[in-house]
Protein backbone atom coordinates (compact mmCIF):
# COMPACT_ATOMS: atom_id res chain seq x y z
CA UNK A 1 0.00 0.00 0.00
CA UNK A 2 1.18 3.50 -0.86
CA UNK A 3 1.33 5.92 2.05
CA UNK A 4 0.20 9.50 1.89
CA UNK A 5 3.80 10.70 2.24
CA UNK A 6 4.94 8.66 -0.76
CA UNK A 7 2.03 9.89 -2.89
CA UNK A 8 2.65 13.59 -2.18
CA UNK A 9 5.82 14.01 -4.33
CA UNK A 10 4.17 12.13 -7.19
CA UNK A 11 1.11 14.37 -7.00
CA UNK A 12 3.28 17.51 -7.06
CA UNK A 13 5.22 16.17 -10.04
CA UNK A 14 1.98 15.33 -11.87
CA UNK A 15 0.62 18.84 -11.33
CA UNK A 16 3.83 20.45 -12.61
CA UNK A 17 3.93 18.23 -15.68
CA UNK A 18 0.28 19.10 -16.36
CA UNK A 19 1.11 22.81 -16.25
CA UNK A 20 4.00 22.34 -18.68
CA UNK A 21 1.85 20.24 -21.03
CA UNK A 22 -0.90 22.85 -20.99
CA UNK A 23 1.65 25.59 -21.63
CA UNK A 24 3.14 23.70 -24.59
CA UNK A 25 -0.23 22.93 -26.19
CA UNK A 26 -2.21 26.11 -25.51
CA UNK A 27 -0.53 29.07 -23.84
CA UNK A 28 2.45 29.33 -26.16
CA UNK A 29 0.22 29.37 -29.22
CA UNK A 30 0.56 32.60 -31.15
CA UNK A 31 -2.66 34.21 -32.31
CA UNK A 32 -2.78 37.16 -34.69
CA UNK A 33 -5.27 39.90 -33.92
CA UNK A 34 -7.86 40.71 -36.59
CA UNK A 35 -10.55 43.17 -35.66
CA UNK A 36 -13.13 45.46 -37.17
CA UNK A 37 -12.41 49.07 -36.27
CA UNK A 38 -15.15 51.37 -35.08
CA UNK A 39 -17.12 53.19 -37.72
CA UNK A 40 -15.87 56.75 -38.10
CA UNK A 41 -18.03 59.80 -37.56
CA UNK A 42 -16.60 61.74 -40.50
CA UNK A 43 -17.75 61.35 -44.13
CA UNK A 44 -15.51 58.89 -45.89
CA UNK A 45 -14.27 59.21 -49.44
CA UNK A 46 -11.68 56.47 -49.03
CA UNK A 47 -11.46 53.27 -47.04
CA UNK A 48 -8.45 51.44 -45.73
CA UNK A 49 -7.10 48.62 -43.63
CA UNK A 50 -3.96 48.51 -41.50
CA UNK A 51 -1.50 45.69 -40.88
CA UNK A 52 1.04 45.84 -38.04
CA UNK A 53 3.92 43.38 -38.47
CA UNK A 54 7.52 42.82 -37.34
CA UNK A 55 6.61 43.95 -33.83
CA UNK A 56 9.79 43.96 -31.79
CA UNK A 57 10.57 45.03 -28.22
CA UNK A 58 14.12 45.83 -27.16
CA UNK A 59 14.78 45.14 -23.45
CA UNK A 60 17.89 47.30 -23.47
CA UNK A 61 16.29 50.50 -24.80
CA UNK A 62 12.82 49.61 -23.42
CA UNK A 63 11.18 50.61 -26.67
CA UNK A 64 9.31 48.82 -29.43
CA UNK A 65 8.93 49.33 -33.14
CA UNK A 66 6.89 47.77 -35.90
CA UNK A 67 6.16 47.86 -39.62
CA UNK A 68 2.92 49.59 -40.63
CA UNK A 69 1.13 48.80 -43.87
CA UNK A 70 -1.87 50.85 -44.96
CA UNK A 71 -4.00 49.84 -47.94
CA UNK A 72 -6.24 52.60 -49.31
CA UNK A 73 -9.04 52.32 -51.88
CA UNK A 74 -11.53 54.87 -53.13
CA UNK A 75 -15.22 54.60 -52.28
CA UNK A 76 -16.36 56.20 -55.52
CA UNK A 77 -15.27 55.45 -59.07
CA UNK A 78 -12.19 57.11 -60.56
CA UNK A 79 -10.98 58.66 -57.28
CA UNK A 80 -7.30 59.48 -57.60
CA UNK A 81 -4.89 59.02 -54.69
CA UNK A 82 -2.04 61.51 -54.70
CA UNK A 83 -1.01 61.66 -51.03
CA UNK A 84 -1.94 60.11 -47.70
CA UNK A 85 -1.49 61.56 -44.23
CA UNK A 86 -2.30 59.36 -41.24
CA UNK A 87 -1.51 58.76 -37.57
CA UNK A 88 -1.60 55.61 -35.45
CA UNK A 89 -1.11 56.77 -31.83
CA UNK A 90 -2.05 59.73 -29.68
CA UNK A 91 0.80 61.58 -27.98
CA UNK A 92 0.72 62.12 -24.18
CA UNK A 93 -0.26 65.77 -24.77
CA UNK A 94 -3.27 64.72 -26.86
CA UNK A 95 -1.76 65.59 -30.24
CA UNK A 96 -1.20 63.23 -33.15
CA UNK A 97 1.98 62.84 -35.15
CA UNK A 98 1.11 62.63 -38.84
CA UNK A 99 2.97 60.37 -41.25
CA UNK A 100 2.94 61.70 -44.79
CA UNK A 101 3.41 59.80 -48.02
CA UNK A 102 2.97 61.07 -51.56
CA UNK A 103 2.85 59.40 -54.94
CA UNK A 104 6.44 60.48 -55.59
CA UNK A 105 7.74 58.91 -52.36
CA UNK A 106 8.62 55.49 -53.74
CA UNK A 107 10.14 54.32 -50.44
CA UNK A 108 6.71 54.18 -48.77
CA UNK A 109 4.09 54.74 -51.48
CA UNK A 110 3.46 51.68 -53.64
CA UNK A 111 0.84 51.52 -56.38
CA UNK A 112 -1.09 48.38 -57.12
CA UNK A 113 -4.00 49.66 -59.23
CA UNK A 114 -3.76 52.50 -61.74
CA UNK A 115 -6.48 54.48 -63.49
CA UNK A 116 -6.49 57.03 -66.28
CA UNK A 117 -7.16 60.34 -64.55
CA UNK A 118 -7.77 63.79 -66.03
CA UNK A 119 -4.06 64.56 -65.82
CA UNK A 120 -2.79 61.18 -66.96
CA UNK A 121 -2.28 57.87 -65.12
CA UNK A 122 -3.23 57.97 -61.44
CA UNK A 123 -3.81 55.65 -58.49
CA UNK A 124 -7.23 54.46 -57.39
CA UNK A 125 -5.68 52.05 -54.87
CA UNK A 126 -2.40 52.34 -53.04
CA UNK A 127 -0.36 50.59 -50.40
CA UNK A 128 1.80 52.46 -47.92
CA UNK A 129 4.57 50.68 -46.01
CA UNK A 130 6.53 52.33 -43.21
CA UNK A 131 9.19 50.37 -41.32
CA UNK A 132 10.73 50.85 -37.86
CA UNK A 133 7.86 52.94 -36.52
CA UNK A 134 8.00 53.63 -32.79
CA UNK A 135 5.29 52.02 -30.64
CA UNK A 136 4.61 54.12 -27.54
CA UNK A 137 3.55 52.25 -24.38
CA UNK A 138 0.84 53.45 -22.01
CA UNK A 139 3.28 53.35 -19.09
CA UNK A 140 7.05 53.32 -18.73
CA UNK A 141 8.16 49.66 -19.04
CA UNK A 142 9.26 48.24 -15.69
CA UNK A 143 10.90 44.85 -15.34
CA UNK A 144 10.78 44.75 -11.55
CA UNK A 145 7.89 42.26 -11.77
CA UNK A 146 9.80 39.98 -14.16
CA UNK A 147 8.68 37.44 -15.34
CA UNK A 148 5.13 38.66 -14.59
CA UNK A 149 5.62 42.09 -16.15
CA UNK A 150 3.66 43.21 -19.19
CA UNK A 151 3.58 46.01 -21.73
CA UNK A 152 0.38 47.67 -22.94
CA UNK A 153 -0.22 50.08 -25.81
CA UNK A 154 -3.10 51.66 -27.70
CA UNK A 155 -3.53 52.19 -31.43
CA UNK A 156 -5.75 55.03 -32.61
CA UNK A 157 -5.80 55.44 -36.38
CA UNK A 158 -6.88 58.51 -38.30
CA UNK A 159 -6.11 59.59 -41.82
CA UNK A 160 -6.67 61.89 -44.76
CA UNK A 161 -6.23 61.23 -48.48
CA UNK A 162 -5.14 64.14 -50.67
CA UNK A 163 -4.96 66.58 -47.73
CA UNK A 164 -5.32 70.28 -48.39
CA UNK A 165 -2.01 72.01 -47.53
CA UNK A 166 -3.90 75.11 -46.43
CA UNK A 167 -5.97 73.15 -43.93
CA UNK A 168 -4.39 72.34 -40.55
CA UNK A 169 -5.20 69.84 -39.31
CA UNK A 170 -6.52 68.30 -42.53
CA UNK A 171 -10.13 67.08 -42.55
CA UNK A 172 -10.26 63.31 -42.16
CA UNK A 173 -11.82 61.52 -45.12
CA UNK A 174 -10.24 58.07 -44.71
CA UNK A 175 -12.27 55.41 -42.93
CA UNK A 176 -10.02 52.68 -41.53
CA UNK A 177 -12.17 49.56 -41.35
CA UNK A 178 -9.90 46.68 -40.42
CA UNK A 179 -6.80 46.16 -38.29
CA UNK A 180 -4.50 43.15 -38.31
CA UNK A 181 -1.62 42.77 -35.82
CA UNK A 182 0.81 39.91 -36.31
CA UNK A 183 2.06 38.22 -33.14
CA UNK A 184 5.69 38.42 -34.20
CA UNK A 185 7.59 39.44 -31.04
CA UNK A 186 9.82 36.42 -30.26
CA UNK A 187 9.96 36.82 -26.46
CA UNK A 188 6.40 37.96 -25.76
CA UNK A 189 2.86 36.83 -26.43
CA UNK A 190 0.45 39.37 -27.93
CA UNK A 191 -3.03 39.62 -26.43
CA UNK A 192 -5.95 42.02 -26.78
CA UNK A 193 -7.51 43.61 -23.69
CA UNK A 194 -10.63 45.64 -24.56
CA UNK A 195 -9.27 48.63 -26.51
CA UNK A 196 -5.60 48.05 -25.71
CA UNK A 197 -3.00 45.48 -26.68
CA UNK A 198 -0.69 43.70 -24.27
CA UNK A 199 2.69 42.04 -24.61
CA UNK A 200 3.19 39.39 -21.92
CA UNK A 201 6.23 37.27 -21.18
CA UNK A 202 6.01 33.75 -22.52
CA UNK A 203 4.01 31.57 -20.11
CA UNK A 204 6.82 28.99 -20.00
CA UNK A 205 9.19 31.24 -18.07
CA UNK A 206 6.42 32.13 -15.61
CA UNK A 207 5.53 28.49 -15.04
CA UNK A 208 9.17 27.48 -14.57
CA UNK A 209 9.70 30.34 -12.11
CA UNK A 210 6.68 29.22 -10.10
CA UNK A 211 7.85 25.59 -10.12
CA UNK A 212 11.32 26.59 -8.89
CA UNK A 213 9.72 28.73 -6.19
CA UNK A 214 7.65 25.78 -4.93
CA UNK A 215 10.69 23.49 -4.97
CA UNK A 216 12.80 26.05 -3.10
CA UNK A 217 10.11 26.33 -0.40
CA UNK A 218 10.07 22.53 -0.05
CA UNK A 219 13.88 22.44 0.33
CA UNK A 220 13.73 25.38 2.75
CA UNK A 221 11.37 23.50 5.07
CA UNK A 222 13.62 20.45 4.74
CA UNK A 223 16.61 22.47 5.89
CA UNK A 224 14.66 23.95 8.79
CA UNK A 225 14.08 20.44 10.18
CA UNK A 226 17.83 19.84 10.52
CA UNK A 227 18.65 19.96 14.21
CA UNK A 228 22.46 20.27 14.04
CA UNK A 229 23.33 23.98 13.67
CA UNK A 230 26.72 23.32 12.00
CA UNK A 231 25.20 20.92 9.47
CA UNK A 232 22.42 23.40 8.80
CA UNK A 233 24.92 26.20 8.14
CA UNK A 234 26.89 24.09 5.61
CA UNK A 235 23.80 22.98 3.71
CA UNK A 236 22.34 26.48 3.80
CA UNK A 237 25.33 27.86 1.91
CA UNK A 238 24.79 25.24 -0.78
CA UNK A 239 21.08 26.08 -0.86
CA UNK A 240 21.78 29.78 -1.31
CA UNK A 241 24.31 29.03 -4.09
CA UNK A 242 21.69 26.90 -5.85
CA UNK A 243 19.14 29.72 -5.61
CA UNK A 244 21.61 32.19 -7.10
CA UNK A 245 22.35 29.77 -9.91
CA UNK A 246 18.61 29.48 -10.63
CA UNK A 247 18.42 33.26 -10.74
CA UNK A 248 21.09 33.36 -13.45
CA UNK A 249 19.12 30.75 -15.36
CA UNK A 250 15.77 32.55 -15.13
CA UNK A 251 16.99 36.11 -15.74
CA UNK A 252 18.35 36.80 -19.24
CA UNK A 253 21.21 39.24 -19.70
CA UNK A 254 18.88 41.73 -21.40
CA UNK A 255 16.98 42.33 -18.14
CA UNK A 256 18.95 45.16 -16.56
CA UNK A 257 16.66 45.97 -13.64
CA UNK A 258 17.88 44.98 -10.17
CA UNK A 259 16.27 43.85 -8.00
CA UNK A 260 13.40 42.00 -9.69
CA UNK A 261 10.62 39.93 -8.16
CA UNK A 262 12.89 36.87 -8.34
CA UNK A 263 15.59 38.68 -6.35
CA UNK A 264 13.10 39.65 -3.65
CA UNK A 265 11.92 36.03 -3.33
CA UNK A 266 15.50 34.72 -3.05
CA UNK A 267 16.44 37.38 -0.50
CA UNK A 268 13.32 36.65 1.59
CA UNK A 269 14.07 32.92 1.68
CA UNK A 270 17.67 33.61 2.63
CA UNK A 271 16.62 35.97 5.45
CA UNK A 272 14.24 33.33 6.83
CA UNK A 273 16.95 30.69 6.70
CA UNK A 274 19.57 33.02 8.24
CA UNK A 275 17.21 33.87 11.11
CA UNK A 276 16.61 30.18 11.81
CA UNK A 277 20.36 29.46 11.75
CA UNK A 278 21.05 32.24 14.27
CA UNK A 279 18.23 30.98 16.50
CA UNK A 280 19.51 27.39 16.47
CA UNK A 281 23.11 28.44 17.12
CA UNK A 282 21.94 30.56 20.06
CA UNK A 283 19.84 27.70 21.48
CA UNK A 284 22.76 25.27 21.05
CA UNK A 285 25.12 27.56 22.96
CA UNK A 286 22.58 28.01 25.75
CA UNK A 287 22.09 24.26 26.00
CA UNK A 288 25.87 23.63 26.16
CA UNK A 289 26.62 26.39 28.67
CA UNK A 290 26.91 25.22 32.31
CA UNK A 291 23.99 26.03 34.59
Amino acid sequence: MWSKKSLAPGAVLLVMLSFLLFDFSCWERRVNINKQLAIGTHPEDFRGRVTVSNLNYDDRSRSANATLELEVTGVHKDQEILAVSFSYQINPDGSKELLNCTKETKSCFTSYEEIQGPKGPGLSSAKIRLEQQLIRFDEEPSEIWYPFDKLSFHLDFDGTVNPDPAEAPPAANLLLEKLAIEDSEPNYILREDHNSYILKRKPFIRIVSFIFFVLSIVFLFGLIRISDAKDLLTKSLGFFGALWGLRSLLLPSTVKVFPTLIDYVILTEFCILFTIIISKVTLTKEAQSPP
